[in-house]
């Protein structure tokens, strides 16, 4: 499992708009994807999502030291790999 963190200049404005229609499937194929994702949903200030069939959780953050931080973050690190991201240019 990956835990992806990645930052933007307005993430609450995409918060609400993002969604997989294939979480609830993920989950009930892999049901320890349940704790990984409410693990990262919590650690994350603007939520979280799962990509596609599941491969990867990512995490919405507003800044560059958020990903940092979470990227250093033991509770995370112990579910998977933590990849640091940012889509800011």
């Amino acid at each position: 499992h990956h835990v992806g963190v990645g930052g933007r200049r307005q993430p609450a404005a995409l918060e609400g708009g993002l969604f997989n229609r294939l979480e609830s499937a993920v989950f009930a194929a892999e049901p320890r994807m349940v704790s990984v994702f409410e693990t990262a949903r919590r650690k994350g200030p603007f939520g979280a999502r799962v990509t596609g069939s599941g491969s990867t959780i990512f995490l919405i953050v507003p800044d560059a030291a958020e990903v940092t931080r979470l990227a250093s973050d033991e509770e995370l690190s112990s579910l998977g790999k933590v990849i640091p991201a940012s889509s800011a240019r």
